[in-house]
This record gives structure tokens, sequence and C-alpha cells, in this order.
């Protein structure tokens, strides 16, 4: 039989419980008969004390074996043990290509800075580290990077927005007022969600064309909290109302609240 086994040396402080931060010696495959063939075998080439499980028993420098896979049909995947350089560290430390890590997912970076992910991709992609520690550390490092470029260039990074994003602690809806500079006409509505989400959502309406968007003013006038949110509705009445009573030729709101209604609500707060 063919036994691919892996050869550690513990790692400082006693951490990394799977081996995560424990050096790899050496990795191998051993044709033996059993099982305890191959530990015979193991302990002639690394001593009488060599372990074959982690434990955190072991102390710095001690060695153990893992037994990785037996009989497996690729078995050159797993001996492959190659010299790599931490990139977050500086660390060496030898680890097998194919469980090697890397920064494997780049969604975030690509859309913190289209075209400076672009110029580093390659170098982030061989990027290797020790342990997963080390891997998180650089990631946010780099995330940082990003971001600062970004600020020190105003450049605004490429992102999906949805109703959601942007989302306040206790803030649970929005008046909100959208007036025309050409004519003084106003429109006052409410959302419970992100208020540039609910702007973009008019823009895709006749009543404000995104071809005349330097026409309009959109401002936020009142928060509703989540301790009032049943007074949202009441409160857009209200500041309909008292909108329309400036300029009441002007109010772009087809449907008018009654004032009873809200009167009623809001003098219970």
């Amino acid at each position: 039989m063919k036994i691919i086994y892996r050869v550690y040396e513990k790692g400082p402080g006693g951490s990394g419980f799977w081996g995560n931060y424990d050096n790899i010696l050496n990795q191998d495959v051993c044709i033996c008969n059993s099982r305890d063939h191959f530990k015979d075998i193991m302990r002639s080439m690394y001593g009488e004390d060599i372990k074959f499980a982690n434990s955190k028993k072991l102390k710095d420098g001690d060695k153990y074996i893992i037994i990785i896979s037996e009989d497996c049909y690729d078995a050159e995947q797993y001996v492959s043990v190659m010299d790599y350089t931490c990139a977050c560290c500086g660390k060496h430390f030898k680890a097998v290509p194919r469980s090697l890590r890397k920064i494997r997912s780049f969604w975030e970076f690509d859309r913190l800075n289209h075209a400076l992910f672009a110029s580093k991709q390659s170098e982030i992609e061989e990027m290797a580290f020790c342990s997963h520690s080390c891997q998180e550390k650089k990631v946010e490092e780099l995330k940082q990077e990003f971001q600062s470029y970004n600020e020190e260039n105003d450049i605004l990074p490429e992102t999906y927005i949805d109703r959601n994003t942007f989302a306040k602690y206790n803030q649970y809806g929005y008046i909100y007022k959208i007036t025309k500079r050409s004519t003084g006409e106003f429109y006052v509505g409410q959302t419970k969600y992100n208020p540039i989400f609910r702007w973009g959502q008019h823009l895709t309406t006749e009543r404000f064309k995104v071809d005349d968007i330097m026409d309009y003013i959109f401002e936020v006038i009142d928060i509703v909290t989540y301790e009032n949110r049943d007074q949202l509705l009441a409160k857009e009445a209200y500041w309909i109302n008292h909108e329309r009573e400036k300029c009441p030729e002007k109010c772009l709101n087809n449907k008018l609240p009654k004032e009873e209604v809200w009167k009623e609500r809001l003098s219970k707060s």
C-alpha cells in the first residue's frame, strides 16, 4: 500500500491545532504493507519518539506525522512540497501548492478600484501566506491601500448600491423633497430605504427625467426613528401640507392627506 504523509515541526505558541501555524518539514509517499509497518519505517527515519498526531501537549520544535491519504490515485499532487516566503510577515516556509494559502477572491479589490486592481492582479495572485491570520492581515492592508488611493485621487470606487446600502442604526424612514429649480415645483415623499436609492427610482420616471438632473434639488427634510416608526406616514402627510401651504400651485403631490389624520397621530408623540 501507498501512504502519503506529512512531517510537521511544532510552531511557536502551541497554536494551530490542525497544523495551520506549524512548519512542514517534508511530504512524501511511503510504500509499506500496513499502517503498523508505516509507523515502523517512520520511527527508523525520525526516531522512536515521533508522534503520529498533532497534540496540544507537543512543545515548540517537536515533530509529528500526519497521514494525508492512503492509496491515492494521483500521489504527485500531494508530495510536491515547495519553498515559499509569506507575503505578510516574510517568514520562509514549506507548503504543498494544491493546499497553499492564497488570495482567491478578488471581488472586493475589483469593487474598490477596478483600474488599480488590474495593475496589481498578477502580484496579488502570486502572494502566498504561512497562516490564515497573515492572509487576513494582508487582505485588510490591500483594502486600505486601495481605499487610500481612491481618497487621495478623488476616485469613486465601482460599487453596486441597493436600497439597504448605507442603512443606519435606528433610522426607520426618511421624508424627502424634490424641487425643480426652473419652475419651483416640488414633490414630498417618504421611504424606508436609503434616500439616494429612492432618488434613483424617481429618475426613471417621466416626472423627473435623468436628462434634466441638474434642474433638481433632492433633500432629506425629516428622519423617523424606530421608536416612532408608526409616524412615518403621518410625518409625510405633515410635510406635504407644510410645504403646500407656502405655494399650493407648485405642489406636485397628486394625493393630498387629510389634516386631521396626521395631526391626531403626531399629537400622541
